[in-house]
């Protein structure tokens, strides 16, 4: 139901030179605090977060960016992973750009269009590595990549030795938060259980009817149509065919496995509350930066028909 995270689509292997420069990448590994002194790179965690940046900004070479562009995509990206409230108004932007984003307000800084497209751009690209929990000084590291690759220099590090090395790092990372988030999605899991009328099924579904359906129930081979909200235990939306104003369609065993096993309890003309801990839900890959690794998902469903 949500749009996949980065991290789900970066290639296992990454060409030397980063951005199609056709360089060796062998440079000589200098700090990008200081634009290529000859002090080094401390640590190979430090290198790996650089290698991120030159492989991102692969992606954006063929936006044709120009220095200024970049700093305002990077103010973008610095906002995003500070969780700084961002003000940019989608209604404004060009309609090219308008998809990148969620709705903003506009930030006075920015005189054009052009310039709150960039800073949407470089802010939406930092929901992606919300689950790095990046420090400042990593994060430094990560856009001294990108000046790098987008300008299409040498890179100062191996991309094709440390990129691997950072996917094991974010691997890590992202295992971290879900632990922590599973846990908490236990005791939410275990409260709504004790709900009245809710039943709690072997797979850890927590099901509880709100309004009983008169049709037939369907089975995991059959096509339904269906109205759902989608939350997180705090109560945050993140998808609902209600506010689309549209019911949604699909194959009932093409859906996460929370779904294929609760709406077969149903009957159409019902509608029910699924609790979805994350082993049935999106699992330890969450769907970032909506959905954490490991989150427990909440959705109030109705049956609309079962499709023939």
């Amino acid at each position: 139901m949500l749009r996949e995270g980065i991290f789900s689509k970066l290639p296992e292997k990454v060409e030397q030179g980063g951005a199609g420069t056709g360089d060796s990448g062998t440079a000589d590994v200098s700090s990008p605090s200081t634009g290529g002194s000859t002090s080094k790179f401390k640590t190979e965690d430090e290198r790996a977060l650089y290698a991120l940046g030159v492989t991102i900004s692969s992606d954006l070479a063929q936006l044709q960016l120009t220095p200024e562009d970049l700093a305002v995509v990077k103010k973008g990206l610095t906002d995003g992973v500070s969780k700084r409230d961002v003000k940019v108004d989608v209604a404004s932007l060009p309609p090219r750009m308008r998809e990148l984003v969620g709705r903003r307000e506009v930030d006075p800084d920015m005189k054009t269009d052009k310039d709150k497209s960039f800073y949407a751009f470089g802010f939406n690209l930092s929901q992606q590595l919300s689950t790095l929990n990046l420090t400042p000084a990593e994060f430094a590291l990560v856009k001294s990549g990108l000046t790098v690759g987008t300008f299409k220099k040498t890179p100062k590090v191996d991309v094709k030795e440390f990129y691997p090395k950072f996917q094991q790092i974010a691997r890590e990372r992202v295992s971290a938060g879900a632990v922590t988030e599973k846990k908490a999605g236990q005791e939410f899991v275990d409260k709504a259980a004790k709900e009245k009328g809710a039943t709690k099924t072997a797979s850890g579904l927590v099901y509880q009817e709100i309004t009983p359906g008169t049709g037939e129930s369907p089975k995991a081979t059959d096509k339904v149509k269906v109205h759902y909200k989608g939350t997180l235990t705090d109560g945050t939306v993140f998808d609902s065919s209600i506010d689309r104003g549209e019911p949604a369609t699909f194959p009932l065993n093409q859906v996460i496995k929370c779904w294929t096993e609760g709406l077969q309890l149903m009957k159409v003309g019902g509608k029910a509350k699924l609790v979805c801990p994350s082993d049935i839900a999106y699992g330890d890959s969450g769907r970032p930066p909506t959905i954490k690794p490991g989150a427990t998902l909440v959705f109030e469903t109705e049956l609309i028909s079962i499709e023939k």
